[in-house]
């Protein structure tokens, strides 16, 4: 009978031994396989591109920009920067110069070293993962057929996968087509009720409802009796140009119209862009003596133009308030904020005070134009027009001037105040 046992005894532990052997073999394997996972990513990452893979990328993004984006003596003229003369400089860098180069390091030189100094000028700008996430939820819900376009290159495979490798979720940040919160319009009066104030922070897609019934009670009661309106616009950097239109709409009496000509180079890529935003008429460019305009933008190589008009109906009901209307502008205005200073300015609505504004526009109605490096994914943004006001020679990436300029000491509020108690307007 003690056999009996000592044989169980003796079986039952062979059984326990080999089942912890078992055991730690997998958990042995398990954690070397993760390991060797995490060093095949690394390596992979890494190792994933050739220090030819970038200089393709870098040439193929010159050549691109020097045929399509037509802003590089636009931004020596406004800021003195030689971008062919830069990306000489960084060519020669990435080629001869670069250690430990991998696309990380080189989507930082991009951003640092190239279009940091085009200051946005015609939204030139390399698009991070958070920018692409914020612009696909932007375009997703709309069917016309430039935002189907835009969809496919902002989704591209290549895109998807190499950002996924090098961009974390925690970088993923919303930007102007995230839903605004309640408190984007701010409305107040001061000195006894005569002047009315509504200051605008950002130009999302839509007017949240709780602002548009503090607009609506602001309009129809609050300043009935205020002889002057201040609408403050400085903080805007950019977004939609209909926010501000939806805001401003009930204080219009009758329709404002205006007429912009954009000129572009006739390539395949601008043709077909341009084609999935402007139904009109694409027309060469005049050599006109007297197209002054015209002949700058052959010069420039822009044998093609458009003709853009703008138009803003009233809305009804319309606001109690039949004083003078002041625009605060200023340096940070550009994009969306741009076109509603010089819409604004020349068509008389609105009295400007402040800085000459940012400018960075294109075409108005055609949206920024996006394309993609072929090697690393790597997705870039641009404007593919320079732009006038008919009847000015003032490119609108120069930005808009205001009637008045900030007073020495004064920021533009302070500007208007000392205009309006002097009564110099």
């Amino acid at each position: 009978m003690s056999k009996t046992y000592t044989a169980l005894f003796i079986l039952l532990s062979l059984v326990i031994l080999i089942s912890g052997a078992a055991i730690l073999y997998f958990i042995f394997a398990g954690n070397n396989s993760e390991n060797n996972s995490q060093i095949d990513e690394y390596e992979f990452r890494y190792t994933m591109f050739s220090r030819e893979d970038f200089l393709y990328d870098f040439d193929y993004m010159i050549a691109f920009l020097e045929n399509n984006y037509p802003f590089f003596p636009l931004i020596y003229e406004k800021h003195g920067v030689d971008m062919r003369q830069k990306a000489e400089e960084l060519r020669h860098y990435i080629a001869y110069e670069a250690k430990d180069l991998n696309w990380s390091v080189f989507f930082n030189l991009l951003r640092d070293e190239f279009f940091r100094h085009a200051n946005y000028v015609g939204h030139l700008a390399i698009l991070s993962e958070f920018t692409r996430q914020d612009y696909i939820r932007g375009y997703e819900q709309r069917l016309l057929p430039y935002y189907r376009h835009m969809l496919n290159i902002l989704n591209n495979p290549l895109t998807d996968e190499i950002y996924s490798l090098w961009f974390r979720d925690s970088e993923f940040m919303p930007l102007s087509f995230s839903p605004t919160p309640t408190g984007n319009i701010n409305t107040r009066l001061i000195q006894q009720a005569t002047i009315g104030v509504i200051t605008i922070n950002a130009f999302p897609q839509f007017l949240d409802d709780n602002d548009r019934m503090l607009l609506d009670e602001f309009y129809r009661r609050r300043i009935a009796n205020a002889e002057h309106l201040i609408i403050d616009i400085r903080n805007v950097s950019g977004g939609v140009t209909s926010y501000f239109n939806r805001v401003v709409a009930p204080l219009i009496n009758t329709r404002l119209f205006m007429t912009f000509e954009s000129f572009f180079a006739s390539t395949d890529f601008n043709m077909e862009f341009v084609s999935l935003t402007h139904h009109g008429a694409i027309l060469h460019t005049s050599s006109d003596p007297y197209r002054k305009n015209d002949l700058h933008a052959l010069d420039l190589g822009l044998d093609r133009k458009i003709f853009t008009n703008w138009m803003i109906n009233p809305d009804h009901p319309r606001a109690n308030f039949n004083g003078k209307i002041w625009l605060l502008v200023g340096e940070n205005n550009g994009s969306a904020a741009q076109i509603v200073a010089e819409f604004y300015k020349y068509t008389g609505f609105a009295t400007l005070v402040g800085e000459v504004t940012r400018g960075s526009l294109g075409a108005p109605l055609i949206p920024i134009a996006l394309f993609t490096l072929p090697k690393t994914g790597i997705l870039i943004q641009f404007d593919n027009a320079i732009s006038f006001r008919q009847g000015s020679s003032r490119p609108l990436d120069m930005g808009t001037v205001p009637h008045y300029f900030n007073r020495e000491g004064m920021d533009a509020m302070e500007t208007v105040l000392a205009l309006i108690a002097e009564g110099e307007y």
